[in-house]
């Protein structure tokens, strides 16, 4: 499944199925790649087979359906769409209803920087929306790190405990946490009544060397997914703590690349 090219150690994998990944621009920071076709360049030069996308400019619009609309009209082959939705924002279900008839494999939601916790009613309706449409939903704890964000433009990470009260309160929603740091993912883990429809990508976590030792305690088997957060963070380090990790197995690092996401979404 990994193969070394060349004295430079450059990492090729293959049929990679990468959940977590971005477009758009970041306000605050330049990012090396913006586009579709960035993305594209970085996910052959990884082997990496599909890719999940959302936007990021979607944390900052009001009316998402534009750029909701502008990937789904792009999906089909590597390319699959998480389609940001706003429950705090009048019209999302017919945002959400369009989206799933064009195809999107997932939703993600930005809960803080749309100004909503994911055990308000607006979070709970749409994970119930999301559990009747049969699909996922990524809670998306932060974009960049904190300590990147302007002292005037803080936006600080989701409450682990509200998306445990979500859960429990829509146990049929499946539910992704993504850009979680360890800790949180494990908080979330602890409180929530039934983590069995619970899932965490790991482009967010940064360590401990445990991490995931950690989170196979923590999370049900085959629920641990593969994200590297390209195009806003680089996905070398995502990688190498998945392939170079010795508490996971050969069979438990194919799973958390590819067969673990193949059961979530399905051969979409």
């Amino acid at each position: 499944m990994i193969e070394r090219r060349g004295g430079s150690g450059v990492m090729k994998l293959d049929r990679v199925w990468d959940v977590g990944t971005f477009v758009g621009e970041w306000p605050f920071y330049p990012l090396p790649g913006t586009h579709l076709e960035d993305l594209r360049k970085e996910m052959e030069a990884l082997g990496v087979e599909r890719a999940f996308v959302s936007s990021v400019r979607c944390a900052f619009y009001k009316d998402l359906w534009p750029e909701n609309l502008r990937l789904l009209r792009g999906a089909g082959g590597w390319l699959r769409v998480l389609a940001c939705v706003n429950p705090a924002f009048p019209g999302w279900r017919e945002d959400l209803k369009e989206s799933r008839d064009m195809g999107c494999a997932g939703v993600r939601a930005f809960p803080s920087y749309h100004g909503f916790s994911p055990d308000d009613p607006e979070g709970i309706r749409l994970l119930e929306a999301c559990a009747d449409a049969g699909l996922p939903v990524f809670i998306t704890f932060r974009i960049r790190d904190e300590r990147s964000h302007p002292p005037a433009s803080f936006v600080p990470p989701v409450d682990s405990k509200s998306v445990a009260r979500a859960l429990d309160a829509v146990p049929g929603a499946k539910v992704v946490l993504s850009l979680v740091r360890l800790h949180e993912a494990l908080a979330v883990a602890d409180s929530a009544k039934d983590p069995g429809n619970l899932f965490v990508e790991v482009s967010g976590i940064q360590g401990p060397m445990s991490w995931a030792s950690d989170l196979k305690e923590a999370f049900p088997a085959g629920n641990i997914l593969f994200g590297s957060a390209m195009l806003i963070q680089y996905p070398y380090p995502a990688l190498l703590k998945v392939v170079e990790n010795e508490d996971l197995s050969e069979g438990e690092k194919q799973a958390v690349l590819r067969e673990n996401a193949l059961r979530l979404f399905g051969p979409t």
